[in-house]
């Protein structure tokens, strides 16, 4: 389930800890990657629309993803700031504890989230 096109696409340079962890989470909703690898012109673009906060995102090394939850199914709008999103990251969490994967979420930051 967790590996769409879309998924395997943004995947790629991502560093395999993360790949690891984002296939074997067993996510409770339909999830996919919307983000991994970043350009320095994608994250500078970024920054400057205020979609990232930062021009030294983890996302330049690949130690980063961007997931979206999609509860009607992958080919419908996504669900954004709901307790779906909390339910998945609690899953990824736990995934990356059972692991011995070192991780932190946006939202642990209290602004992505």
């Amino acid at each position: 389930m967790n590996m769409t096109p879309r998924t395997r696409e943004n995947l790629a340079g991502v560093h395999p800890d993360l790949v690891t962890l984002w296939t074997t989470a067993l996510l409770p909703h339909p999830c996919q990657v919307i983000d991994g690898l970043r350009t320095f012109p994608e994250q500078k673009a970024m920054y400057e629309r205020g979609v990232s906060k930062t021009l030294n995102s983890r996302h330049l090394t690949g130690h980063a993803i961007d997931f979206a939850v999609f509860p009607d199914g992958i080919d419908k709008p996504a669900s954004w700031h709901t307790p779906l999103y909390a339910e998945c990251v609690r899953e990824l969490k736990e995934t990356a504890r059972d692991l011995k994967i070192d991780c932190t979420f946006g939202a642990d930051w209290g602004w992505d989230h």
